[in-house]
């Protein structure tokens, strides 16, 4: 039981970080295309 539970814990985690690089990788592709700079340096 609770190495399923300490496994659930690890697996939100990972999309929690995941869902958060996502969230960053748009926000500087938006904050770069608003400025007309080259976005591909920052993919």
């Amino acid at each position: 039981m609770i190495h399923f539970f300490l496994n659930q814990l690890t697996v939100e985690k990972h999309l929690l970080q995941e869902t958060y690089y996502v969230l960053v990788q748009y926000t500087i592709f938006f904050l770069v295309t608003q400025e007309g700079g080259n976005c591909l340096v920052y993919l």
